[in-house]
């Protein structure tokens, strides 16, 4: 029983994995479940077993796929460290996981496109913007510690930071779409982080040596 279990989750992974591939080059609507079940090497009825149909493979691909960055910021959360390093360390770590995710530009591609534009889409798009929600207050939350602590300036707004911080995450999860510009970026990623974050620190504040 315990080898059907762990033989059923090997499949619906694979099922995800076509599903990026094939989304990522002929978007929803060009794809079709036996493309997926092909690409995956099953039978089309192990996508109804696993999923139900393709728009519910759409969402289960999308959680499964942002999930575990959330996941990053939730326990750097929960870290017992001042808030200048749990952001820091946060972001390090977040960075990281987009350069070595080997699905993370395939999934880029689809999901500007596909999620933003369909209006049928309604459960990715409240997935998406209730974890952004949770994001931007756990940010904002960090920069009113950091700032309670004394090591973030008194004068800057939390939320203006907190969205400054989103922005950069996309914008570096762009340019890692461009295969070219991702060994640029890796050896760069800690110099950026710092050079922001030294943009909100109080002058005789240096935690972010590593």
């Amino acid at each position: 029983m315990r080898r059907t279990k762990e033989e059923a989750q090997v499949t619906r992974q694979h099922l995800l994995e076509a599903t990026i591939k094939i989304m990522s080059l002929k978007g929803y609507a060009g794809t079709r479940l036996e493309d997926v079940a092909e690409e995956a090497g099953v039978t089309r009825g192990a996508i109804y077993w696993h999923f139900g149909n393709k728009k519910e493979l759409m969402i289960a691909l999308l959680k499964e796929r942002i999930d575990p960055y959330f996941k990053i910021i939730e326990d750097m959360t929960k870290k017992d460290m001042p808030a200048v390093k749990k952001l820091y360390s946060m972001m390090v770590q977040l960075f990281k996981k987009m350069e070595s995710d080997q699905f993370f530009t395939a999934h880029q591609r689809f999901g500007l496109i596909e999620y933003a534009s369909r209006d049928d889409f309604c459960e990715a798009k409240k997935c998406i913007n209730e974890r952004g929600e949770k994001v931007f207050y756990a940010l904002s939350g960090m920069i009113k510690d950091g700032q309670e602590e004394g090591n973030i300036r008194k004068d800057v707004d939390p939320e203006a930071v907190a969205l400054n911080i989103l922005i950069f995450f996309k914008g570096y999860g762009f340019f890692l779409q461009h295969e070219e510009d991702r060994e640029m970026f890796s050896s760069k990623r800690k110099a950026m982080i710092k050079n922001m974050l030294y943009g909100v620190l109080e002058s005789d504040v240096n935690f972010l040596h590593d």
